[in-house]
């Protein structure tokens, strides 16, 4: 490989890892938003994941 080639492929790299983080943090929001509207609905849960939240969402009460 020349250095050129390493070098574009740190940037995607890069560049996939700061996607990722942006995720991470989207998701993080989601469930912090989804937790507080259970909780002012007087439902005092925690989940372990947003998968888990959407799951209990999803299930009729």
């Amino acid at each position: 490989m020349t250095t050129k080639q390493i070098q574009k492929i740190e940037k995607m790299a890069s560049e996939s890892l700061k996607y990722v983080n942006q995720a991470i943090k989207k998701s993080e929001e989601l469930q912090a938003v989804l937790s507080l509207m259970e909780y002012k609905m007087g439902k005092k849960n925690e989940y372990s994941s947003v998968n888990s939240i959407f799951k209990k969402i999803k299930t009729p009460a």
